[in-house]
């Protein structure tokens, strides 16, 4: 935490349906020494997205919402019609509305409704034809707020609470129109370079449905799990949602735009759908993984977690690893000279993870090694050894495959290497 530069932080893990981790790290609000925990609100940021792509679906399957039309079906008024602009463009971000510019945050004041919050780009021209390009946008999606209304007949909110938040029990979650006075929402803080700052409480009514909502870990986990069974949005919708609509550029590992949703592999080869927001104040993440039944998200009150992805797999990968490994398990490893066992037991201690290993050979079973913890860092898992006895030294380094590398001295006192392509289970 202190590392990251991160005052207050929450992660929240289910499987199968079931929270089987939730946990607050730090503050939420430093002066006041109050501590984060799982009911604290942070600011959803870009997740507040996946929201809003699940509205839309709630309007498709209720069949009040033909994606495939341009919007002026939905906007008589809508400046660009004839231009091919429409509701699944804006959710893949490829129907070339721009992005933020500097000359907008001069514009900052609090926006009494969407059509006021549009007033602030819907007359630009478009930065590419529809379809032929990708750009990503949180304007779109508060175009997308404005055919959701047109087709509801609700306000935006109004139909966020009645049809999405509330059937899945979402009770803390709501637009961001509150500064943090509340004990329950995080305070917002920017790292400067040399201490973290409490930031002013910026108004964010011009994007509610592209960043604008606040939420607890625990209910972005309740809006995962809604993509996990059938019981809100029908199969066919939620595949619909996941369907490759382009590749995001320059991304790796490779990843594609779904609808709104962004679709990767891990290294098991697993495809996982996720979405992170970072904002003044916020980094959040959400990630589901329907092979393995996993939902994970992560919350914290300053943009400095970076690889945000990367540190939520991790964290899922740590816990479920623990579940599996509460028994010790056994390896076994040989060289042409030496023949070794090694035991080995792993301890959660979120968010790191503690690997015990003792290896014992042949020749002197008093040698031990211990490997220290988990770091994360560019998407590869590195386990720092520290070695105890001054006949053996090791390190070991891990990818995808577990890969031990034992450096152990011979009877001619030099270090001989023994390699192991991977750990075989006895």
């Amino acid at each position: 935490m202190e590392r990251m530069h991160i005052p207050g932080l929450v992660i929240a893990v289910s499987k199968e349906g079931k929270t089987i981790y939730s946990k607050g790290f730090g503050k939420s609000d430093v002066k006041n020494n109050i501590d984060v925990s799982p009911m604290t609100r942070f600011r959803m940021a870009s997740v507040s997205k996946l929201i809003t792509v699940t509205a839309v679906a709630k309007l498709m399957q209720d069949g009040k919402i033909d994606i495939d039309l341009p919007i002026e079906n939905y906007l008589p008024d809508y400046p660009h019609a004839g231009e091919g602009v429409t509701t699944r463009l804006l959710l893949s971000h490829q129907a070339g509305i721009r992005h933020y510019e500097y000359k907008d945050f001069s514009k900052a004041r609090p926006y009494t409704s969407t059509t006021d919050a549009l007033s602030i780009f819907i007359d630009d021209p478009l930065i590419h034809a529809p379809g032929s390009g990708y750009k990503y946008s949180t304007y779109a999606f508060t175009l997308i707020q404005a055919v959701i209304e047109a087709a509801s007949g609700k306000s935006f909110i109004e139909y966020l609470d009645d049809d999405v938040l509330s059937p899945l029990n979402m009770e803390h979650t709501s637009a961001d129109t509150q500064s943090p006075d509340g004990q329950l929402i995080s305070k917002l803080y920017r790292f400067d370079g040399n201490m973290n700052n409490e930031s002013g409480w910026d108004d964010s009514s011009y994007k509610f449905g592209g960043g604008g909502m606040l939420s607890t870990a625990e209910d972005m986990l309740l809006l995962g799990n809604a993509y996990l069974s059938n019981h809100f949005l029908k199969s066919k919708t939620i595949e619909s949602l996941y369907t490759p609509q382009v590749e995001m550029p320059g991304a790796l590992p490779t990843t594609h735009i779904g609808l709104t949703w962004r679709i990767s592999e891990d290294e098991a080869g697993n495809t996982y759908y996720h979405h992170a927001g970072s904002m003044n104040g916020a980094r959040s993440f959400l990630m589901v993984s329907p092979e393995e039944e996993l939902v994970v998200s992560v919350m914290s009150n300053n943009g400095q977690l970076r690889n945000i992805d990367v540190f939520a797999r991790a964290i899922a990968n740590n816990l479920l690893e623990k579940g599996k490994s509460d028994e010790k398990q056994q390896y076994t490893f040989s060289s042409d000279h030496h023949d070794y066992t090694a035991s080995v037991s792993i301890e959660t201690t979120q968010p790191t993870t503690t690997m015990q290993i003792k290896v014992d050979t042949i020749i002197d079973q008093s040698l031990q090694m211990e490997v220290a913890s988990i770091n994360v860092k560019d998407g590869k898992t590195f386990y720092n050894l520290h070695s105890t006895p001054e006949m053996l030294y090791y390190k070991m380094e891990i990818d995808t495959d577990p890969y031990l590398m034992v450096y152990i001295k011979n009877s001619e006192d030099e270090w001989e290497k023994v390699e192991f392509e991977k750990m075989r289970s006895l």
